[in-house]
């Protein structure tokens, strides 16, 4: 089924083609006061106090010995601060519904690799083509991170619905992905 629509005055119609998928808002699936304690497990917590740590103790050191070059007052102490507590509320728990014209099973093979480009990796849980877990690949230096809340399940509800289900900042990643495919 194709929808036409009128092109200006010269009477002419031309036929439009509805998209391939259409991709939900995404929600998120945790309470309010997560946004108090954005962190996920104590390591989180402790890797955000010692990075908060080092930039001060950076601003500080810069501040002394460059007063005049570098102006670091309280507002960029707090803007810095602010992105650190930002970083772990990203992390938090997310949902994304993409509705496919055709099979869902057809769009998933796009999904994963969308997904492998965004640095995830099948995960040994998976066990069956319609619920596939990935999992972040992190640097063999940093894998210590890892926390099984960053992993991302995607799960065929139906015929024609895919959900997702992991941390907002893979998902905003890929809905930014799928919007672009749209666009073409």
């Amino acid at each position: 089924m194709s929808i036409t629509k009128d092109k200006g005055s010269s009477g002419h119609l031309a036929a439009l083609e509805p998209p391939a998928f259409a991709v939900s808002k995404i929600k998120r699936t945790h309470s309010l006061w997560r946004y108090l304690w954005p962190f996920q497990s104590l390591k989180q917590f402790l890797v955000f106090c010692a990075l908060s740590l080092f930039i001060f103790l950076g601003c500080t050191l810069l501040a002394r010995l460059w007063p005049d070059v570098v102006p670091l007052q309280s507002g960029s102490g707090a803007f810095i601060l602010g992105l650190l507590i930002w970083g772990p509320c990203m992390t938090l728990p997310a949902r994304m519904t993409i509705i496919t014209r055709g099979t869902a099973r057809q769009f998933i093979p796009r999904l994963e690799q969308l997904l492998q480009e965004d640095d995830y990796t099948i995960s040994a849980l998976t066990t069956n083509k319609d619920r596939i877990y990935f999992r972040f690949k992190w640097p063999s230096y940093l894998a210590w991170l890892h926390s099984p809340e960053q992993d991302l399940e995607l799960s065929r509800i139906c015929e024609n619905d895919i959900e997702l289900h992991g941390p907002a900042r893979a998902l905003y990643s890929l809905e930014m992905s799928l919007r672009w495919e749209l666009e073409k």
